[in-house]
């Protein structure tokens, strides 16, 4: 197959081309991403609004390296206003937040110096049992 895609006899032969290896598309794994944008979009909400810790000026994404454990971390949802910050984390599953994953997300805040940090986890499912 490669030699009649590339080889001499084909048409684009010699010709500056590029070659993409495609990935197939799965719903579930571009689906965090949207449910990410809906828990941004919920933190707006005027009935969520009015009762977050502080009101958000900013709210995104971050990304960034642990200088201690040398590795890239993420926060799917972070809020700044003044010295406070929000960090949210968003699970887009079918099994309920964890133990790890909330000290996963307590690890990362001390990333940051604010005076006041809050913390608060999105998920699919319902968190039925305490952590």
């Amino acid at each position: 197959m490669e030699e009649q895609v590339l080889g001499y006899k084909n048409p684009l032969y010699g010709l500056r081309t590029v070659q993409f290896k495609l990935h197939p598309f799965t719903f579930f794994e571009e689906s965090g991403r949207v449910f990410e944008d809906i828990c941004q979009q919920y933190l707006y909400h005027p009935q969520i609004y009015t009762k977050l810790p502080f009101l958000p000026g900013n709210t995104g994404r971050w990304w960034g390296t642990d200088p201690v454990k040398k590795r890239q971390k993420e926060i799917d949802i972070i809020a700044i206003q003044d010295n406070q910050a929000l960090l949210c984390e968003c699970k887009w599953r079918n099994v309920p937040v964890n133990i790890e994953i909330m000290k996963q997300l307590l690890d990362r805040g001390k990333l940051f110096h604010y005076d006041q940090i809050f913390y608060f986890y999105f998920q699919k499912t319902v968190l039925r049992k305490r952590c």
